[in-house]
């Protein structure tokens, strides 16, 4: 009985903004979406971890909001359910996900080679 007209996916992107809103709480961001991904939540429920993981990465860099630790985590994770998962949906997420991933870590490394350079 929803008289106001909110939908589950403006829940998801409110819930997305709260969580990449700060650096602050960016590493408990991850950790959440690390342990959605790990677990046997539903589809839905792992494709928005995956969400959340490229839009820190988007948001703060791929270094700052993953750390070395926490990429090779993340890759393990989105290996996972690109390889484990039996739902077409979740892995095409998770392709997508690295993919932004790789083309973020690659922008930021050529940034700092040119930064250091000049």
């Amino acid at each position: 009985n929803d008289t106001v007209g909110i939908t589950s996916e403006m829940l998801r992107e409110g819930l997305l903004e709260c969580m990449t809103c700060h650096l602050l709480i960016a590493q408990q961001a991850l950790d959440l979406a690390q342990g959605k991904l790990a677990s046997a939540d539903p589809a839905q429920t792992r494709i928005d971890s995956l969400d959340v993981i490229a839009a820190l990465a988007s948001r703060f860099s791929v270094a700052r909001s993953l750390g070395a630790r926490g990429v090779r985590q993340v890759w393990a994770l989105i290996r996972l359910q690109i390889v484990d998962s039996s739902e077409g949906d979740v892995q095409a997420r998770a392709r997508s996900c690295l993919r932004h991933l790789i083309r973020l870590a690659s922008e930021e490394e050529a940034l700092d080679e040119a930064v250091g350079t000049a």
